[in-house]
């Protein structure tokens, strides 16, 4: 599964919530406009989130997160030679900004150099300093670059520690979940994601790659019940309706081995969906 297989662009005429009303964010509001990006990335609309990042490091360059969540989004995308240019930047101007240093490894693993990139992964976990992402990165250049019999274990602690150390372990889980799943690793994906929906059940991105997950996995009528949460979340998702289409066209018989209303109804009791929808979020 290549990147950007996830990504998909807002539906024609639809506009995205902010959380905010329909207010648009004050000029020069870098909060603001941060968690308009951040919303727009966890829910998997990474071109929409890049302009808002954009504006909101220009507003206010002092803002870590922001610039971390901007390089890290265009690398999602493929433009891994902008990332770079944006992480030189922030570099240049917050040189001794640990986070930073696991941004350029991420770049680095990106580009293929991979003894670089565990040089700057090594000082952005530093003297037990790191933050979550630095553990994120790490993690993932250990999916991506180590023996394969020692990779994943490996990985997987440092995800561990990316997730605790996450002030939304909700958005934490998910990232981790869909690196696992663009490394071919979907059940290991469906852990992660489904702890993700577990502690936010109204984000209808981590219905839609539980769903792909367990498509992957051939499990179809699992995968249709979890594209059918999506779309009770946003019922315009459009990968969600194409995500259930698929998956009704291609069902396996091992499908069927588990009760499927039983699970449905056990898992709308778990995860929330049939309670209030107010306050459900990190």
């Amino acid at each position: 599964m290549g990147v950007t297989k996830w990504i998909e662009p807002p539906a024609p005429g639809r506009r995205k919530k902010t959380g905010r009303g329909d207010a648009p964010a004050a000029e020069g509001d870098s909060v603001a406009l941060f968690g308009i990006a951040e919303e727009c990335r966890h829910s998997g609309q990474l071109e929409e989130a890049i302009v808002y990042y954009e504006k909101s490091v220009c507003f206010d360059s002092g803002l870590p997160d922001a610039w971390i969540g901007l390089a890290d989004s265009l690398v999602r995308l493929g433009k891994v030679e902008q990332a770079h240019d944006t992480v030189e930047r922030a570099l240049e101007m917050y040189r001794l900004t640990r986070p930073f240093y696991a941004l350029k490894a991420l770049v680095l693993l990106h580009e293929g150099e991979d003894e670089e990139s565990f040089r700057y992964s090594d000082v952005s976990i530093d003297q037990n300093e790191a933050v979550s992402y630095a553990w994120f990165v790490r993690g993932e250049i250990l999916l991506t670059r180590s023996p394969r019999s020692i990779r994943t274990q490996n990985a997987r602690h440092c995800f561990e520690r990316s997730v605790e150390l996450a002030e939304k372990q909700w958005a934490a889980c998910l990232w981790v979940g869909l690196v696992f799943l663009i490394a071919k690793h979907p059940a290991l994906a469906g852990a992660y994601l489904a702890e993700s929906a577990h502690l936010n059940p109204l984000n209808a991105f981590t219905w839609l790659k539980l769903g792909d997950a367990f498509r992957v996995m051939r499990f179809f009528e699992q995968a249709r019940f979890y594209y059918e949460q999506a779309l009770d979340v946003d019922p315009g998702c459009r990968p969600a309706k194409r995500g259930l289409a698929e998956a009704g066209a291609c069902r396996s018989r091992i499908s069927y081995l588990i009760d499927v209303d039983c699970a449905r109804a056990r898992w709308s009791r778990m995860f929330g969906l049939q309670r209030s929808r107010n306050g459900a979020r990190e």
